[in-house]
């Protein structure tokens, strides 16, 4: 060092090289390096001193100069004294060094590291805790930590310029800070842990990494200097803008849910106007799935930053968790972006292994479903799927009714056992009318009852006793909710059938679909559809079915998309007969023959028509030829907006956003519509997952008042509907059309119910059965119209269906899930008696009829030209 000072050609003062002597020895101790390591120290922060005193052109380094220099590199380091490292004893030196040179390596890289893969490979803290490696941006920003930590304490280091190192360590310095920060409220805990299980160093490692980090940078030659400090903000800056790109989005989209949260309405309206103007669609939704794991912990980087520090409340003697609605979180959800949360993907994960043993898949949920039993679909459950779908069909002209039956297979890859949970749409005016589960391969009929008792059964049986029920009860006009449980861990699967009775539309009826699911779908999973008919019929107008024997039959293997959820319907040309009867098994005796006759009619023109429109974004598509068509009706129709209020400024110049609140438009209307005589509410909308804040007012009009004004619901977008699943008791309640031909179906059934016109209603009458069917008057069809008839009367029988004992015992004898009476499978025959219900017998339930072989309809076709020829003989 000396020849270093003689070599510079400059001239010191006694001063001045003491107090440099000093400043140097301070740094080593403050540091303490070793020999090696202190050596190349003084040696780098020497040399940069004469580096800028050649460039000043000054020849005498004083005492001031000295101080100046020391003050841009951060000042006389505080120590207990300037004694050189060196004059410490050689083993004191040599374990001083040894522990901190072991300290860093351990928490600077080898802990790091290892708990980066631990995370990456188990998900241990985005299982617990919160996701720390949410995206592969933050995977790098961790990996770049030890990497770097790892370079800067490497030889090659020193052979790179120093600004580059310096760059290197603000951004890892940095980006460890961010990391330490997070896991501060996890030290009490840890370090309870520590001392009493001895475990607790895996959250602890980013704290120490941080003070690792730091050590490592400060022990870089060249630390301190004007051009190091440059460079090292630049890097720690750059590390800072990094993290707020990354978690400003989250961040924003937490502090609005938070207020959108607020029991007060103008600062919740205020946060809902807030994420509606910018959001993160992916924090929202995990916010949705948060509260299915039991627990108000947030579960992403922005969560923990808000509510993280309240795992440090207890020892604080504060109450340690806020309180925390997830149902009110995925009302928010769908107010912000109009979308039910269940029908949008799960959020994805990096780490896709979950630390309670099961796979995350492409979401993290724990597995334990606290739904499990209740009367929603509510969250996406990991690793169930459904695997196998079938559809068989009979489509009967002469009575213009259809059936179908829906086979379903779920499997769970779950290593503990699940419910699967879905709301189906039935056909127009369909009606549930057979249950089936398989258990042990053979198929096990449902018992229908209150639906109040088949509840309490499936939750005895399913949940208590984890054994396997199907559970069908209605959960709105046209739909249902279907529960299974328990789908058997570890790749078993659940086997259950679902049929369905409805009357064909002008030829037409629709096929199920889903409305809502905790499941998810296999990839490329098709539907094999097979539906026959004594007649020529099509699939969605276009499929033609083919001839088979006497019949007609149709063969179809439907994606996904084409059947579960845009929907499907089917078309014959036949017309139904003017009068037809059928045997009703069901019946008392003495009138078990039922007629139907068609009687033709005038169907008058209505006054007033008032539309409401939901205001939400999933209804903004069809704003333009809704106003086209709204328009051409008439001055009789009134338009109303339902924006979570009442809008009657027009659709043209309206802006659909995010989910709307349509209770109070509908509210609105119906007491407008009550002023007036012949009048009717139309209500066009798309989802509507939330409950309304006027639903028991809403209720209240269609219960009381002098004038029963109908309500016709139209899901221009099909999705959960939580207002009508109120509301559906009520006769006046009414499903409008399934759109299968879109728009124009809608045009064609406004303008008949708005202008009037020719129409045909049923007419019912029963009688005892003759003994000979051919004197008969009318054509005989299947007992299917004896299951309609009973539905009707069932929905239209009185103002609003009730639970009486006679209503549900009606309902259970017709076999039908109604608003009051639901179908529940139980596995054993014990179970049935034990809950006071009885299935039903597999003879009575309804069946797609089965097609004769062609030896049959041989003989059938012989013996029918026997008949026939003996009845000309006697006629002779």
């Amino acid at each position: 060092m000396r020849e270093e000072l003689k070599w510079s050609g400059l001239e010191w003062t006694a001063t001045a090289r003491e107090r440099w002597d000093r400043f140097l020895n301070a740094r080593v101790k403050a540091d303490c390096l070793g020999e090696e390591g202190g050596t190349d120290l003084r040696e780098d922060l020497t040399l940069h001193l004469l580096e800028e005193l050649a460039g000043e052109g000054s020849r005498m380094v004083t005492h001031s100069r000295v101080d100046l220099a020391i003050a841009r590199l951060g000042g006389m380091p505080e120590t207990d004294s300037t004694e050189d490292f060196a004059s410490y004893p050689k083993k004191s030196r040599a374990l001083a060094h040894g522990a901190l040179s072991a300290f860093t390596v351990l928490f600077g890289v080898v802990f790091p590291l290892g708990v980066f893969g631990l995370e990456l490979l188990t998900g241990f803290c985005g299982s617990v805790f919160f996701d720390p490696l949410g995206t592969w941006w933050h995977v790098l920003l961790v990996a770049f930590v030890v990497a770097s930590n790892w370079w800067l304490m490497s030889k090659r280091s020193r052979e790179v310029e120093p600004r580059w190192r310096a760059l290197s360590a603000g951004a890892s310095l940095g980006i460890s800070a961010f990391y330490a920060l997070l896991f501060v409220p996890l030290v009490p805990i840890s370090f309870m842990a520590l001392l009493a299980f001895g475990m607790g160093l895996i959250s602890l490692t980013p704290v120490l990494s941080f003070m690792a980090t730091r050590r490592i940078t400060r022990r870089q030659s060249g630390w301190g200097t004007a051009e190091w400090k440059t460079w090292w903000k630049r890097g720690l800056f750059g590390a800072i803008a990094m993290i707020l790109i990354l978690e400003v989005p989250s961040l924003w989209t937490r502090v609005a849910l938070e207020r959108s949260l607020s029991q007060k309405e103008s600062v919740s309206q205020s946060g809902v106007s807030q994420l509606r103007l910018w959001h993160s669609e992916k924090t929202l939704l995990r916010a949705c799935y948060e509260g299915n794991r039991g627990t108000t912990m947030s579960t992403d980087i922005s969560g923990w930053l808000m509510d993280g520090w309240q795992l440090m409340l207890p020892f604080l003697w504060q109450e340690p968790f806020r309180d925390f609605d997830s149902g009110e979180v995925r009302s928010v959800f769908y107010r912000v972006t109009g979308k039910q949360f269940n029908a949008v993907p799960p959020p994805k994960f990096v780490a896709k292994a979950s630390f309670m043993g099961a796979d995350r898949g492409d979401w993290s949920e724990f597995q334990w479903d606290e739904h499990l039993g209740g009367e929603e679909v509510a969250v996406r459950i990991s690793g169930l799927d459904l695997v196998d779908s079938r559809m068989d069909g009979h489509l009967d002209g002469n009575s213009a009714l259809a059936y179908q039956e829906w086979t379903l297979v779920f499997r769970n890859k779950n290593r503990n056992a699940q419910e699967a949970r879905m709301q189906v749409l039935l056909p127009e005016e369909g009606v549930v009318s057979r249950v089936t589960l398989w258990v042990n391969g053979e198929p096990r009929e449902a018992a229908f009852a209150s639906k109040s008792q088949v509840r309490a059964a499936y939750q005895s049986v399913a949940v208590v006793q984890q054994r396997d029920p199907v559970l069908v009860t209605a959960s709105g006009p046209g739909r249902v909710l279907v529960q299974c449980f328990p789908v058997p861990p570890n790749g078993g699967e659940i086997k259950i059938r679902i049929g369905m009775t409805a009357p064909l539309h002008q030829g037409k009826v629709a096929m199920p679909m889903l409305l809502e699911r905790n499941f998810g779908i296999e990839p490329d999973l098709e539907t094999a559809v097979w539906v026959q008919a004594p007649d020529p019929f099509s699939y969605q107008g276009k499929t033609a079915s083919h001839r088979d024997g006497p019949g007609q039959s149709l063969q179809l293997r439907l994606t996904s998309d084409s059947f579960l959820k845009e929907g499907a319907f089917l078309t014959t040309a036949k017309s139904p007969a003017p009068v037809v009867w059928c045997r009703d098994p069901f019946a008392l005796q003495g009138e078990e023959q039922l007629t139907r006759q068609w009687v033709e009619d005038q169907e008058p023109a209505l006054k007033q028509c008032i539309v409401v429109v939901d205001g939400s974004v999933s209804v903004g598509p069809f704003a333009e030829k809704l106003t086209a068509l709204l328009e051409s009706l008439g001055e009789g129709v009134t338009t109303v907006i339902a924006d979570d209020g009442v809008n009657l400024d027009g659709l043209a110049k309206y802006r659909f956003r995010g989910g709307r609140d349509n209770g109070p438009a509908l509210e609105w209307a119906l007491r407008k519509a009550r002023e007036a005589e012949e009048s009717a509410v139309v209500w066009l909308h798309g989802p509507q997952p939330m409950s309304s804040a006027s639903e028991e007012s809403f209720a209240q009009l269609l219960e009381r008042g002098w004038e029963e004004v109908p309500l016709y619901s139209v899901a221009l977008r099909p999705g959960g509907n939580r207002l009508l699943e109120k509301l559906h008791r009520f006769r006046c309640v009414q499903t409008g059309p399934r759109l299968s031909g879109g728009l124009d179906d809608l045009q064609s059934w406004l303008t008949q119910l708005v202008k009037g016109g020719p129409r045909t209603t049923a007419e019912w009458s029963r009688e005892a059965i003759n003994s000979n069917p051919e004197n008969i008057a009318g054509v005989k069809v299947w007992d299917q119209l004896a299951r309609y008839w009973a539905a009707e009367k069932v929905r239209t029988g009185s103002r609003q269906q009730t639970a009486d004992r006679d209503s549900i015992a009606f309902a259970a004898e017709y076999q039908l899930v109604t608003a009051y009476s639901g179908a529940v499978v139980l596995e054993t025959a014990q179970q049935f008696e034990d809950h006071g219900l009885e299935p039903v017998d597999p003879s009575t339930t309804p069946k797609v009829p089965s097609t004769p072989e062609p030896g049959t309809w041989l003989l059938l076709l012989i013996g029918g030209t026997m008949a026939a020829t003996r009845r000309r003989r006697s006629g002779s």
